[in-house]
């Protein structure tokens, strides 16, 4: 694990005060979320399955940005975890703020090699964990809260193959997303969805073969020519837009 800026944000964009919860964040993509939001001064809770040493490293690198930070293990496939995990939470910091749904899986399997166990693993954590962890998001926020869902460009993008089971539980987060954006209105709770591509995680570099034959190497090379940009996203660019969805500004969003 690289060093992370730890440098924390003040003035606008600040979530002094906030209490956020974000799934599956003791790795990846949801590590360097919850870390930024821990720098514009929210205070975190790491929510692990498993691995509780990198859970418990993310929360002393949240502490260093001078936030205050917890780890609460808890499968999110298991709803009555996600319901103890909110619990916690709260007996913990007092309340909640923000919700961002982070955990997944991915696959790649030949279409017609996909079991029913493979199928049910990979909706069970991509898909029914993100609804229920929403579900209980929305009654446990006070007015104002904020709920974010974490979809991909897979669930829109075409041309990758072997791809159907994980595509396919993303596009079901996307319109999670617009179902409860109507049903959380009367708290004016905002839901949203991020949809990142090629993150550079530790799940994604231990898959990055199956988009590209030549595997990392490869798959840079085709980032370099498609995208506008010299380098590859990394998780703390994604969370800077999770906290920015976080401001006053993005309350319409």
């Amino acid at each position: 694990m690289g060093s992370i800026e730890t440098t924390k944000v003040a003035g606008y964009g600040s979530l002094e005060g906030k209490v956020a919860l974000v799934t599956g964040s003791g790795r990846g993509i949801g590590r360097g979320i919850a870390l930024e939001l821990a720098k514009r001064g929210a205070s975190v809770v790491i929510n692990y399955a498993a691995s509780s040493k990198p859970a418990q490293e993310a929360v002393k690198e949240i502490e260093s940005t001078g936030s205050k930070g917890i780890a609460i293990q808890g499968d999110m496939t298991k709803v009555a975890d996600i319901r103890r995990v909110f619990k916690e939470a709260i007996d913990h910091f007092g309340r909640l703020d923000i919700v961002m749904s982070n955990s997944g899986t991915e696959s790649f399997k030949k279409e017609e090699d996909v079991t029913e166990e493979d199928y049910d693993k990979v909706f069970a954590l991509n898909t029914r964990a993100q609804f229920f962890v929403a579900q209980e998001a929305l009654k446990t926020l006070e007015n104002g809260g904020r709920i974010i869902l974490m979809s991909s460009v897979a669930a829109t993008m075409s041309g990758v193959p072997n791809h159907a089971l994980y595509a396919g539980s993303k596009a079901a987060v996307e319109g999670f997303v617009r179902s409860f954006s109507v049903d959380c209105g009367p708290k004016s709770i905002t839901v949203n969805g991020i949809a990142p591509g090629g993150v550079k995680t530790d799940m994604f570099d231990e898959n990055s073969w199956h988009y590209a034959p030549g595997g990392m190497y490869l798959f840079l090379c085709l980032w370099h020519i498609s995208s506008c940009f010299s380098s590859r996203p990394n998780s703390s660019e994604s969370g800077a837009i999770v906290a920015y969805l976080q401001c006053f500004s993005a309350k319409l969003c």
